[in-house]
């Protein structure tokens, strides 16, 4: 599953990205990060995420990383309501 998160100008990615999922209060890594820009690009692996995951029209996922804008670290967050087909 790939995730695209974008970011105010001036912030640089910190580290610690998870993924939340509605069906778990577990958090999932990302198996690959890459900032292009002002767009953070994630991919996770799907067979990680596929039971805490329903299918559906309007699921909520959400990212979170820490970044740093004029030296202060600050974390982001960003909900999206995506379709999920199994």
């Amino acid at each position: 599953m790939t995730a695209m998160f974008k970011v105010p100008a001036g912030y640089t990615l910190d580290g610690n990205v998870q993924l939340t999922t509605p069906l778990t209060t577990e958090t999932f890594t990302p198996v690959t990060t890459n900032m292009t820009q002002q767009t953070l690009i994630l991919t996770f692996d799907k067979a990680l995420l596929d039971n805490n995951i329903p299918a559906g029209d309007a699921v909520p996922l959400t990212i979170s990383a820490n970044f740093i804008n004029a030296g202060v670290q600050k974390k982001l967050t960003s909900t999206a309501m995506v379709r999920v087909a199994k």
